[in-house]
């Protein structure tokens, strides 16, 4: 390579004047090379970035159908949404209005219940009786 592979990468979501901390614009070429869908994340603040045209680097949007609720939202990591991730790691245990069958939901569902004994407005497949991946016949409202 010569010296434009090695030039200082200018970050569009961490860069400071003064910095001391810097990557070099091939390490990050490297990084959204082999990201899905060319948007890879940055190494300092783990935000979305993409390369365009000219050798820039630019923040990025990772779109995409989370693996846990299936919506087409922006994926925060590991493939889900930022709703998701926040269930994932506070998994709890809803109630079926319909049926009356407890189930962890990875997502945060408290987020569409008026209190804690109340049931929400927002259905979600029942999925943990028949273990398939959200996949039943019964659709209710929840309570946790």
């Amino acid at each position: 390579g010569g010296t434009a592979r090695c030039a200082r990468a200018v970050m569009p979501c961490c860069e400071r004047e003064g910095a001391t901390m810097a990557f070099c614009t091939r390490c990050v070429e490297i990084i959204c090379e082999n990201a899905p869908g060319g948007v890879g994340r940055c190494p300092k603040c783990r935000a979305f970035i993409c390369l365009v045209p000219g050798g820039g680097v630019e923040a990025a949007d990772m779109m995409g159908n989370c693996a846990v609720c299936r919506q087409d939202k922006q994926l925060v990591e590991g493939g889900v949404c930022d709703a998701c991730a926040l269930g994932l790691r506070n998994r709890l245990m809803y109630e079926c209005q319909q049926c009356g069958r407890a189930q962890m939901i990875p997502h945060p569902m408290w987020r569409y219940q008026p209190g804690p004994r109340e049931f929400g407005t927002v259905s979600w497949w029942e999925w943990c009786r028949l273990n398939l991946p959200f996949e039943s016949a019964c659709m209710g409202s929840i309570s946790s």
